[in-house]
């Protein structure tokens, strides 16, 4: 809330209320209303002059003032124990000069008496009693005056302060002034209202000062406005203000209104509103009309009675959010005379989103009339129109017949005949009708001549023949029928007597007299045309008709309306349409008023002319009146030819005061066809009948005429529209209601308009008149037309006739313009042109163009029909052929259109009216172009759809309608053809449409990837016109390119390792037990349409065993491990190889299956799926994370588990769902044994070697993998029966060769079968093998082998240095392991192809990482391979924190070809847990020495002690048994007897498990517990570890469990001459030492009985042996002194003899040798490369032999370098002599020629131990290297320095002439070179070992 004052603001209690006025208020009206009084202010008054302020006069009281203050508060001081009232004491209304006086009360409210002292204010103003001590006891009071006497009129303040034991308080004094307070609400909201609507709030403005009157005055901003804007209001009185709200647009407003009130305060008021367009839709019958593209509702009431009203509901809809107020009009330009559609809705107001029922009722004036007209809907403002279409027909009664014609046949005079009539009415409208027929007295008369059909009414007539006369009788009877066309009834008949017998009529003489009468021959007589016929003058026709012979032109007379042959019959009316054969002068004789005398014979006469217009003389005959009241004199008379005759009307009445009236008919024929023998059949034709009525009464002027009771049908009464000279008529309806008859006369007053009857006399109930009007031309006319009934004034009714004469009105939208938006060439461009029918006659209409402007210009629809008041909107098309602009000016012709009209208007050019239309356009060029050209949806997942928008642009000036047409190409990287039927991956949701000038247009473009390859969309456009044909056939530009690649969501396994109880299980192992390589190409292919049929959330099944949709199949082989083993732990890394994020899961047999009722169950399980339910329940298996998602190039592990908590095999198929991708079956599958059984792990039943060449030297030697997950030693045997039968089979050649078929494999190792393929033939051999398990079971392993023809395969079958599945092995760690300080740069070495005696080198870094533990490592071999061709340098060493180290790998190809996939473990021991330990170790050490020298021995404990003696005796190997079974512990390697750096050492934790096993008799008791009863082993080992805490033992510490670390390396080594023919770009690449080429014997095939040489034995000898052996071994276990020993072992130092060669006079004897043959060499003459020939001869000879072992190559290689060391020391022997010496050695060296030194040169560097001595120290030095940049000594990366060098001397003429040194002080420079170099090398050699 906003006030004057904020302070004053707080105080008050009282809100500000805002309403909405629900009615508008008037300008003038302000509401007030007095508000409850609020209770004063006490904030402070300002300084301000109060002389411009309108105020009360007078003071007021003090009175008032103590009434007012009397309820003031008090303040209470507890702590002083007093009470004061009021609190602060004030002072209002005051005047100067004045004195006021208030009184302050003081309570003591303590239980003590009190004494209080104060002081008096400090100003002149206040003052109160003298001070003085007040006494207050308990419970009463001191009140102390204070006098306040102002001097002027401003605010005084001041105090008074009171003292007392307890303390002192003041109270304060205040005098204000009077101040004004106008609260406001802070803001004013009116919401939504619509544009040019007025939104009304009302709010409350109150006057908080109790003595200002506000004057005030509002500052209001548009569209704002507030009432009333000034005002003054009364204090403490508040009043209503109310703020209006117009908004002229649709937005929001926000305004500031400032309120003045006072002299200079003003409040700021917020007021909000926002503007919003209403939007007003009409619906009919629920359908909402389309106001988009301009088509309007309509509203069809369809074809309805005449004069019968019909009423349809329509709905307005209010779709926006604001009220809309409407008006509801009709602006048509219908005329008023044919409105036949009315509204009494005329406004009103919809509410937000709500909706409206209008009634629109339709009443049809003229039948057969299509009334169309328009409603508009329009909101406030004219904002938005809707605009409704009101479309009816109106249909009047449709009478019928049952008969045209009626002949009565031949009838006697005096006698009668009858006959009937059906009258039936077919319409839903009743129809009124009348028969002129007289109903009685006539020769032709009708029961009822006038009567009512309703609705699918049917009646039937009586019709009476009664001649007076023997002659013919024809009458045409007309019925009249309110609101239809006349229908006409023929009767006819015949009379004989017996005198005269005229011929009988029939119809066909009718149908012949009318053919006579059209062709002329009618006004002949029969005699006549009898004559005429004999003479050939006349002659038939074929329908037997006369027609005259010269006459070749069939006359007819033009067809005719019935009302047109009603009206203008020849007899009633002056105008005919055919030439009468007989005429009256007269149709109608108005006898008027005739006085009655009874006794007078003679009545009022008229006379009556008829002309005979025939060539033939006739006889008429009047039929006479049966009372005599009229009469015709002569009745009977003949009329020669064209002559005319006068006949005498006598009326002549028989009663007084009525009315009489006649029809009067006389029958005329000719004269000879009084007898049927004067004429002849075909001349016979009928009489003709001339009638005339005849009316007039007997009231005279002293009596007045009967009073009619009638009605008439309408009035006004609306003519139909007509053309000019054209007749339009309308029937009316007299009813007569009386009983009497009803004398009716229209008496003429304008010539267009004539009634037909015009005066009669009417018998029956109804009475139907025509009214006729001929216009004379195009004009408006209206008449009042006096209908005078029973001949009275009194009685007269006047008529109102409203006519129209019409013409051809057409209004052209647009002033009669049509302008066309530019167009682009060849192209056309539609436009809608509106046209209106403004006359009310319908018309037909043709558009006409010349020759020149159709060429370009042309309408959908050039003729039609348009219907009055009905607008119509034509489609023009413009075409321009050329750059330029185009005017046109087609023409409509109109004229009007008559459908029913038997006289249809035929087209003439001279009767249509032209209307011109002037067409403008012009002609310009276009194209597209695409903002994008080349459009890259990046990776879409095939099968799903990515959208992307084509911004179409079309910079030109005219519209394009274009077509986009589309060629895919497929580019696939995985080589798959494409497909031709494949679809096309690209959707458009517009493949053409119109893009407007300068505009563009947004297609979605969706992309729809059906397989992984790459798309790529070549999107072309056309330009077409309006017709669908293409400006540029044949043609097609590019418009953009669009591509997409099809991927779907891949995984790749990137790198696996295990841990726990597969520890030892490594890394190519692993790979292949998991088939990773398997499952990185299922991951990578493309998934089948099957798979893609769920997603991960949708993959169930209701069985128990969910169905397999992929071929995918693998399996997961976790090893086998003993029952006691912890977890098999396998730590797989996974990465989004894609490009696209992956979601995968892995579901297990639960996850698939749905949770369904047990009712539902299908029954028992079988046994695998009660195997399944039990690993699932023991959770055996188990998946962290089971399901993720990673973004493209994520990786994220995932951990395996497999418990071995139950004995046994262990399968369960697991599903690998990737979402919208590939779905693979994986069988898990675990082994778990248990601790007494022997078990050997097979990965797999079939084993398939690499491919080898036929006729090959020497088949590559290949290994089988097996693996010993039990908890004991396996001996496993081959069975060699199936190679022998392969052999037999293959001429005796060993096809598959076992080399060790039998052998032991260690608990937690593996073992290689060592193969020999050597295939004979090009084809697969495949062999089934038995392995049988001594002890265990027996396994059938397939193997298989492909040979191959090199010659023939070429270049397709390559050489793998490893099988290709052990291709894909990662060879970096690429998943975290918990606790790892170790890291490898590479976990797998692979070295290729090597020759046999190559020696191949590798660095592998070994790292820190962690930053504050120390670690040690050494190196371990796990099979004595390993040590034959690996050496490993440092074996062991120590990192701190955060260092690196280089440790170098070598192999060397010794033996035979073979394929090596070697296994080193790395074992990292933590030094700081390691130290924790041995601290553990030596307090239990020390806690255990403590126990063996202190105890107490009793006589009943010597049996316990003794039991646990022995229960300590078989419990301690248990435990080194732990250790000994470790792989790592049963390393063939880990006892060398030689320090070699190529051997690996033992590990470290040998030593400390050694002494942490000692053990020492005693007869003291263990230090362990053991419980006599042995419970069940548990399963957890936490839970065991936690059991033992519990019970209080103090276990022996365990060592730190060292990390293991795996480094694989692959190899294959090949002969030589194989090497060089296979891989002779690598020749160069690889170093052959040729000193290892020494012959050894290839070790012969032994039978597994040679090798273990095994018997039999019965239980006992067996538990003998086996008892023995135990307590054997049990006594060397607890042994110390052979702990010790053992111990002291690997610290014993090595004797001197050991440095001896073993055989030091072989030794003698070959370096004599080697000298002999050296000095042959050199004394051989020379002959050219022979000697090179010999060498390499001899080369390849020991080359093709094979090499020996490595214990013999390095044995060589020591002794080689003891002897080069030796010759080094003879050489600086020597060149320490004395210079004799070497002047004798100079002289020497100077004799020997120059050929001799090359030769020694060459055979030097040909030497094998010089290469090997060269390859040694390259070695090192780049060893060397690389250890300075691992330390940072040197920066590999450095650019080079450049050194400059001092400028070289030439030498002097004399130094040129001294003579050269001899050459072999240079061969002792390069040989000091060399053993620098060699020194060097040394210490490399020696620093790096260190």
């Amino acid at each position: 809330m906003i006030t004057a004052d904020t302070r004053s603001l707080a105080a008050t209690s009282n809100r500000t209320k805002v309403t909405r006025v629900a009615q508008p208020l008037l300008t003038s009206e302000i509401c007030s209303k007095v508000a409850t009084p609020v209770p004063p202010s006490t904030s402070a008054t300002r300084h301000e002059s109060l002389a411009h302020r309108n105020r009360k006069t007078g003071a007021l009281s003090s009175s008032r003032i103590s009434i007012q203050q009397k309820d003031a508060p008090g303040l209470v001081y507890r702590n002083l124990g007093l009470e004061v009232r009021p609190e602060r004491v004030i002072w209002k209304g005051w005047e100067p000069g004045e004195e006021y006086t208030r009184n302050l009360t003081l309570k003591n409210v303590h239980v003590k008496t009190q004494k209080i002292r104060y002081k008096v204010p400090s100003s002149r103003f206040f003052s109160t009693l003298f001070p003085q001590v007040v006494v207050l006891s308990a419970g009463t009071s001191f009140t102390l005056p204070i006098t306040f006497r102002p001097l002027e009129k401003e605010r005084y303040e001041d105090k008074i302060e009171f003292i007392t034991s307890r303390g002192s308080f003041t109270i304060c004094l205040q005098a204000l002034l009077p101040e004004l307070n106008l609260h406001l609400p802070e803001s004013v909201h009116f919401g939504l209202s619509a544009v040019h609507d007025t939104a009304e709030l009302t709010f409350e403005m109150r006057n908080l000062s109790t003595e200002l009157i506000a004057n005030y005055s509002w500052e209001v901003p548009e569209p704002f406005a507030i009432l009333p804007s000034t005002g003054s209001l009364p204090p403490k009185t508040s009043c209503w203000v109310r703020g209006v709200f117009r908004p002229t647009s649709a937005r929001v407003y926000e305004a500031s209104v400032i309120c003045f009130y006072g002299d200079d305060k003003k409040i700021i008021m917020k007021w909000e509103g926002v503007g919003k367009f209403p939007h007003l839709l009409i619906s009919t019958e629920s359908k909402i009309s389309n106001e988009i593209n301009n088509k309007p509702a309509t509203l069809v009431f369809g074809s309805r009675s005449v004069h019968q009203s019909v009423e349809k509901l329509i709905c307005l809809h209010n779709l926006s959010n604001v009220k809309a107020q409407f008006k509801f009009s009709q602006p048509s330009g219908t005329a008023w005379m044919d409105r036949a559609y009315t509204c009494h809705v005329a406004d009103g107001v919809l509410p937000p989103m709500g909706s409206m029922r209008v009634p629109i009722k339709y009443t049809p004036q003229l039948v057969d009339a299509t009334s169309i007209d328009y409603f508009e809907v329009s909101t406030v403002g004219n904002i938005g129109k809707s605009t409704l279409k009101c479309i009816g027909g109106c249909n009047g009664p449709n009478m019928q017949l049952s008969a045209s014609t009626i002949n009565f046949g031949v009838v006697t005079p005096e006698k009668s005949a009858t006959h009937t009539l059906q009258l039936q009415n077919d319409s839903g409208s009743p129809a009124y009708y009348q028969i002129h027929l007289d109903e009685e007295f006539a020769v032709f008369s009708i029961n009822a001549n006038s009567g009512l059909l309703q609705p699918n009414e049917t009646k039937t007539a009586i019709l009476t023949f009664s001649p007076p006369y023997p002659i013919n009788y024809y009458k045409k009877v007309t019925i009249l029928v309110h609101d239809q066309e006349p229908l006409f009834l023929h009767l006819m008949g015949s009379c004989h007597s017996a005198e005269c017998k005229p011929p009988p009529l029939k119809s066909e003489h009718l149908e012949r007299y009318n053919v006579h009468a059209s062709r002329g021959l009618s006004f002949y007589s029969p005699d006549i045309l009898n004559n005429q016929f004999k003479e050939g003058k006349v002659v038939e026709d074929n329908d037997g008709c006369l027609i005259l012979a010269s006459d070749d032109l069939d006359h007819k007379y033009p067809p005719q309306s019935g009302m047109l042959e009603y009206f203008d019959d020849g007899h009633n009316t002056e105008v005919t349409h055919h030439p009468p054969h007989v005429s009256l002068d007269r149709m109608s004789i108005w006898m008027g008023e005739v006085q009655f005398k009874s006794s007078s014979q003679e009545g009022l006469t008229m006379t009556l002319q008829m002309t005979n217009h025939t060539r033939g003389k006739i006889t008429t005959m009047w039929i006479p009146d049966p009372l005599a009241i009229f009469q015709v004199v002569p009745s009977i008379c003949d009329i020669p030819p064209m002559k005319s005759t006068d006949f005498r009307v006598i009326f002549k009445p028989n009663a007084p005061n009525q009315f009489f009236g006649k029809q009067l008919e006389c029958y005329a024929f000719y004269k000879c066809l009084r007898d049927y023998r004067l004429v002849e059949e075909k001349f016979v034709c009928p009489p003709w009948l001339v009638a005339v009525d005849v009316a007039g009464h007997t009231f005279n002027g002293k009596n007045e005429t009967f009073l009619p009771e009638y009605s008439l049908s309408s009035s006004p009464i609306t003519m139909p529209p007509v053309t000019s000279n054209e007749s339009s008529f309308r029937t009316i309806l007299l009813e007569n209601h009386g009983t009497s008859s009803i004398l009716y006369q229209f008496l003429k007053n304008n010539n267009h308009f004539t009634v037909k009857p015009s005066h009669g006399l009417t018998r029956s109930k109804y009475h139907i008149s025509v009214v006729r009007l001929v216009p004379d031309k195009v004009a408006d006319f209206q008449t009042n037309m006096t209908l005078r009934l029973n001949d009275n004034v009194k009685h007269d009714q006047d008529l109102k006739l409203i006519g129209t004469g019409e013409q051809a009105e057409l209004l052209l939208g647009n002033c009669g313009e049509l302008f066309f938006r530019p167009t682009c060439i060849r192209t056309c461009i539609s436009s809608d042109y509106e046209v209106h029918n403004a006359g009310r006659l319908p018309i037909k209409f043709k558009w006409v163009l010349s020759k020149e402007d159709a060429k370009h210009l042309s309408i959908e629809q050039p003729e039609g029909i348009m219907l009055p008041n009905e607008t119509q909107k034509h489609l023009w098309t413009f075409q321009p052929s050329e750059v330029k602009k185009y005017v046109f000016k087609p023409q409509c012709l109109a004229w009007p259109y008559n459908p029913k009209s038997n006289l249809l208007m035929q087209y003439a050019s001279q009767h249509a009216r032209k209307f011109v239309l002037r067409a403008v356009g012009e002609g310009s060029e276009g194209d597209i172009k695409a903002e994008r050209c080349n459009i890259d949806y990046g990776c879409v997942i095939s099968g799903t759809s990515k959208a992307e928008p084509l911004v179409i642009v079309n910079d030109s000036q005219c519209d394009l309608h274009f077509k986009l047409s589309v060629e895919q190409f497929i580019n696939s990287q995985y080589g798959d053809e494409p497909d031709e039927n494949e679809p096309i991956g690209l959707k458009l949701n517009k493949w053409n449409g119109v893009i407007a000038a300068r505009s563009k247009t947004v297609i979605t473009a969706m992309v729809h990837p059906y397989r992984r390859v790459l798309y790529t969309w070549s999107l072309f456009y056309e330009l077409f016109n309006s017709a669908g044909k293409s400006i540029t056939p044949n043609c097609k530009y590019l418009l953009c390119q669009l591509s997409a690649d099809g991927v779907f969501p891949t995984l790749a396994i990137t790198d696996a390792r295990s841990s726990g109880s597969g520890a030892n299980i490594s890394k190519t192992q692993l790979w292949r037990w998991f088939s990773l390589e398997h499952l990185n190409s299922c991951l990578d292919s493309d998934p089948d349409e099957a798979e893609l049929i769920y997603s991960v959330s949708t993959r169930h099944s209701t069985s128990r065993r969910p169905s397999v949709y992929t071929k995918s199949i693998m399996d997961f082989n976790f090893g086998a491990a003993s029952i006691t083993s912890e977890p098999c732990y396998v730590s797989m890394m996974v990465k989004n190889s894609g490009s696209v994020a992956t979601e995968w899961a892995f579901l297990f047999p639960k996850d698939l299956e749905l949770d369904i009722d047990y009712w539902a169950e299908s029954g028992l399980f079988d046994s695998d799926e009660l195997h399944e339910l039990h690993i699932q329940d023991n959770k055996l298996f188990t998946v962290y994370p089971s399901k993720g998602n990673l973004q493209p190039g994520e990786s994220r592990t995932i951990l395996f588990t497999y418990k071995h908590d139950v004995a046994g095999t262990h399968r369960l198929p697991v599903l690998l769902k990737i979402e919208k991708g590939k779905e693979i079956l994986i069988n898990f599958i675990g082994v778990t044994v248990e601790l007494n059984r022997q078990y050997l792990h097979f990965p797999g039943t079939k084993h398939v070697f690499t491919p080898v060449p036929i006729g090959g030297p020497t088949p590559p030697k290949q290994l089988y993998e097996m693996y010993n997950g039990g908890a004991m030693a396996a001996i496993y045997e081959v069975d060699l029966a199936p190679l022998h039968l392969l052999e037999s089979s293959n001429y005796d050649h060993p096809v598959f060769t076992c080399l060790n078929p039998q052998g032991e494999i260690s608990p937690g190792t593996s073992a290689n079968l060592e193969w020999i393929f050597s295939p004979l033939e090009s084809k697969t051999y495949v062999v089934d093998i038995p392995i049988h398990i001594v002890g265990g079971d027996t396994a059938l392993i397939t193997f298989k082998g492909i040979g191959y023809d090199s010659r023939t395969m070429g270049t397709s079958m390559p050489m793998f240095d490893q099988p290709p599945e052990y291709t894909a092995v990662p060879s970096s760690q690429r998943v975290p392991v918990p606790g790892q300080l170790l890291f490898l740069s590479e976990e797998r070495i692979g070295f290729g192809n090597i020759p046999l005696f190559g020696r191949a080198r590798h660095v592998v870094f070994l790292m820190n990482k962690s930053e504050n533990r120390p670690i040690t490592y050494s190196w371990h071999a796990t099979s004595e391979v390993v040590n034959d061709v690996l050496r490993v340098e440092p074996v062991q060493g120590y990192l701190e924190p955060g260092q690196k180290v280089m440790t170098k790998i070598s192999f060397c190809a010794a033996g035979q070809p073979s394929f090596y996939d070697l296994d080193l473990i790395c074992e990292v021991v933590d030094e700081i847990k390691m130290g924790e330990y041995h601290s553990e170790l030596a307090a239990w050490e020390k806690e255990q020495n403590r126990q063996v020298q202190e105890f107490v021995i009793t006589d009943n404990d010597t049996d316990d002690v003794l039991r646990d003696s022995r229960t300590e005796f078989h419990t301690g190997p248990s435990k080194f048994e732990s250790f000994t079974t470790s792989p790592r512990r049963n390393l063939e390697n880990v006892l060398n007897k030689r320090t070699s750096p190529i051997r690996l050492t033992e590990s470290k934790l040998s030593n400390v498990v050694a002494k942490s096993e000692k053990k020492s008799y005693s007869t003291l008791p263990p230090i362990r517990f053991e419980d006599p009863v042995k419970f069940p082993s548990n399963r957890s080992r936490l839970l065991r570890q936690s059991e033992a805490a519990a019970r209080n033992e103090w276990v022996q510490p365990c060592p730190p469990k060292p990390f293991i670390a795996h480094l694989g390396v692959t190899a294959r080594t090949h002969d030589i001459a194989e090497f060089r023919t296979n891989f002779g770009g690598d020749n160069n690449k690889q170093f052959i030492d040729r000193t290892l080429q020494i012959d050894y014997p290839v070790p012969p095939k032994s039978s597994a009985e040679d090798q273990y040489p095994l018997t039999t034995c019965n239980d006992v000898e067996k538990e003998m042996v086996v008892s023995v052996m135990s307590d054997v071994i049990r006594g060397l276990l607890d042994d110390p002194t052979f702990h010790e020993a053992v111990k002291d072992l690997t610290d014993e130092v090595v004797p001197f003899f050991r440095q001896v060669p073993r055989d030091e006079k072989l030794d003698e004897e070959e370096q004599r040798k080697d000298e002999r043959e050296s000095e042959e060499k050199l004394n051989e003459p020379v002959h050219g490369d022979n000697t090179s020939d010999q060498l390499v001869t001899e080369e390849m000879r020991n080359l093709s032999s094979p090499g020996k072992f490595m214990d013999e190559i390095l044995k060589h290689e020591e002794e080689v370098s003891l002897d080069e060391g030796a010759k080094d020391r003879d050489m600086e022997r020597a060149n320490e002599d004395s210079p004799r010496a070497l002047e004798c050695e100079g002289r020497s060296t100077a004799q020997m020629s120059l050929s001799q030194k090359n030769l020694i040169d060459d055979q030097l560097k040909k030497s094998p131990l010089f290469g090997a001595l060269l390859e040694d120290i390259l070695a090192s030095t780049v060893g060397n290297i690389m250890e300075e940049a691992l330390k940072g000594e040197v920066i590999l990366t450095a650019r080079p320095r450049v050194i400059a060098l001092p400028p070289s001397r030439v030498p002097s003429a004399a130094e040129r002439q001294q003579p050269h040194p001899p050459s072999s002080q240079k061969g002792d420079s390069s040989s000091n070179k060399g053993k620098r170099s060699w020194n060097s090398s040394s210490r490399v050699s020696t620093s790096s070992k260190r």
